[in-house]
């Protein structure tokens, strides 16, 4: 694999490049005395740079509303993936929305089978804690929470983002992107190409396209992990009522 792969944004170069070749880098055209990796101040001034503040605004606008249910914990849980897509954490917001999925799914599967709120069980909620999404999915289905379709929902949920933002599946997340017009160099033949690199076939290329791709998702994925919970909580809400006339 070639070593030097400088890329092209909107706010100009970006080179991508083994830290050895500092003269390389200068004869390119590159700040090779700009440190790899900004310090903590700096960070900070970029996170709260006026552009940042533009697209955090922009973004936040497209945010579901938190839904009104009673449970303090899945209501937290929105507070932090909104915190995060509003300072700029895309693939941590998509990674929590699957949580909020997994969590609702169990609580709600929870409440279910212990007969409504208010009542505990330790060692169930335990148990529920420590079981995998996809057995949980079965369990929601067999007591009445989800039906055969919800199920089809929930597994593609599943198998399309959770896993993938849950074990860090860079290639799989990122298969099917390819950036274009990417300069090549060659320190070996001095000689520079043009081409186009699927993210699949290059880590360093997934590295840099992965923040695009989870940007461009992340209020599709947030959007999807809303309706599956209020859905979930709909359903739940139901079964109380019917369990508990009465009440």
């Amino acid at each position: 694999m070639d070593e030097n792969i400088p890329l092209m944004e909107d706010d100009g170069w970006v080179f991508v490049a083994n830290p050895a070749d500092k003269e390389l880098l200068r004869e390119l055209g590159a700040n090779a005395d700009t440190q790899l990796e900004m310090s903590c101040e700096e960070r900070v001034e970029l996170l709260f740079s006026d552009a940042r503040r533009k697209d955090a605004i922009e973004l936040g606008a497209g945010l579901p509303e938190i839904p009104p249910i009673a449970a303090p914990e899945v209501v937290a849980l929105y507070r932090e993936i909104i915190d995060c897509v509003l300072v700029g954490a895309h693939g941590a917001a998509i990674t929590m929305a699957t949580i909020l999925v997994e969590f609702a799914l169990k609580y709600t599967v929870f409440v279910c089978e212990v007969g409504g709120y208010g009542r505990d069980d330790p060692d169930m909620w335990d148990e529920l804690e420590q079981a995998t999404f996809y057995p949980v999915t079965r369990r929601a289905c067999a007591s009445g929470l989800i039906d055969d379709k919800q199920v089809e929902i929930l597994d593609r949920f599943r198998e399309q983002v959770r896993n993938p933002y849950a074990h860090y599946n860079v290639r799989k997340i990122t298969k099917g992107n390819i950036w274009q017009n990417v300069m090549v160099y060659n320190k070996e033949t001095a000689q520079t190409e043009v081409r186009d690199i699927a993210a699949e076939d290059n880590p360093v290329i997934r590295a840099q396209i992965k923040p695009h791709f989870d940007r461009a998702n992340v209020l599709i994925v947030i959007a999807n992990a809303d309706e599956i919970v209020r859905e979930l909580f709909r359903n739940m809400e139901a079964i109380i009522a019917s369990n508990n006339p009465e009440s």
